[in-house]
């Protein structure tokens, strides 16, 4: 494998192994770096940028009706020629380029945010702050998997995304979205992971795509923004996690996600009987269980879930009401749910769907052998990245 790597992937390992990342943690996206400038401008600060996709560097496509690609979008030099288009990019900061992949950001899992994070650890103390270029589809997945493994952060690390490609497309948010997300990287007195658009920053673990179509693609629905960016500079609420006094060996790396988690929502009629047969027959080791709301599930699915839960696999319980959660006490006052409950079926407090689902990845993929107790514990009791207010969750919310 070695012989096949470039010189840019080959350095990169020599970093990665300094900063104490496996080749393993990479999987198969052995990413390519490289700077802007041979001699880096030690008056600026220096960011990274880490390609992985998205729309912002899709072209049409010549032979397929105008559909867009990413066509000739493969290697570093893309993620440099991003950054050379910010033209005013070039003048206020150094740029660490990384290229990872470019794909659709439906096409991103947890072997991505793996290879992502174990990008960031491996130049995490050469750069002031990281923005990374995604798509728009799984930017919330992705944000919330690189808050909860890359715990501790001392630095900003920005998702950003476009609605519209940058190259080719008057009006395009592109342009403004990346300025945005470097100057937040470089500059913001943030220390977490955030997804920034239109102006706006989101906390990771909060932050959902609420939009296909306008350029406000983003919301954090229960909590609300952290900040915005604008004509004012940076604008952060009280409770942003600030980089003052942070330090980077801080960080905690916690790149595992297990496999076999799935979320399942409830709509009236579904046939719980397949449901059953498909969650044993795949080997789940988790369940998110999506309700309608206020945790309320039809009694003839407790049997399942709870089996589920008394072979020591977790079984959480999540709302689509985006503007609440589930609390234990509203649980307690459906009969259903309290037999769910006492077979060991938990609610997620106001955990997003999403933000739950990569959670329970993290947890078990990271500490493979603790007991449901210790699960649930580390689902509902603890808040690793702000994904769950802690006095609300679980037992106590």
């Amino acid at each position: 494998m070695e012989n096949a790597l470039s010189t840019g992937q080959r350095e990169f390992l020599k970093m990665a192994k300094r900063r104490g990342v496996e080749a393993k943690d990479f999987g198969d996206f052995v990413p390519e770096i490289k700077f802007q400038e041979e001699e880096p401008d030690t008056t600026k600060p220096t960011i990274a940028y880490i390609h992985t996709g998205g729309t912002l560097m899709m072209v049409p496509s010549p032979g397929n009706h105008g559909a867009l690609s990413f066509e000739g979008a493969t290697d570093i030099n893309l993620a440099l020629e991003i950054c050379n288009t910010v033209a005013q990019v070039r003048k206020r900061y150094n740029i660490l380029g990384i290229f990872l992949a470019s794909l659709d950001s439906i096409e991103v899992g947890p072997a991505h945010w793996s290879a992502m994070a174990a990008s960031i650890q491996a130049i995490y103390d050469r750069v002031q702050g990281v923005v990374i270029g995604h798509g728009t589809h799984t930017a919330e997945y992705s944000a919330a998997a690189l808050a909860y493994s890359l715990r501790e952060p001392s630095k900003p690390i920005v998702f950003t995304a476009s609605q519209i490609p940058l190259i080719g497309y008057p009006g395009s948010d592109a342009m403004g979205n990346l300025t945005g997300a470097m100057e937040i990287a470089a500059n913001g007195d943030l220390a977490e992971v955030v997804a920034y658009a239109n102006g706006v920053i989101h906390r990771g673990t909060r932050v959902r795509k609420v939009n296909d179509s306008r350029l406000a693609v983003f919301d954090s629905p229960i909590t609300g923004p952290l900040g915005h960016f604008g004509a004012g500079g940076i604008e952060l609420v009280p409770g942003a996690r600030k980089r003052s006094g942070k330090r980077d060996h801080d960080l905690r790396y916690l790149p595992g996600f297990a496999k076999h988690v799935s979320t399942i929502k409830y709509t009236p009629g579904m046939d719980q009987q397949m449901i059953g047969e498909n969650i044993a027959r795949a080997g789940n080791v988790g369940i998110i269980f999506e309700t309608p709301g206020s945790g309320a599930i039809p009694a003839s699915f407790v049997p399942i879930l709870g089996a589920h839960a008394s072979k020591g696999f977790a079984v959480m319980l999540t709302s689509a009401a985006t503007q609440s959660g589930i609390s234990t006490g509203m649980v307690l006052h459906d009969e259903a749910a309290i037999a769910a409950y006492n077979a060991g079926v938990r609610t997620a407090g106001d955990m997003t769907t999403g933000a739950a689902a990569v959670k329970l990845m993290s947890v078990l993929g990271n500490s493979p052998h603790l007991t449901l107790d210790q699960i649930n514990n580390e689902m509902v009791k603890k808040s690793y990245a702000g994904e769950i207010s802690v006095a609300r969750g679980g037992e106590d919310y």
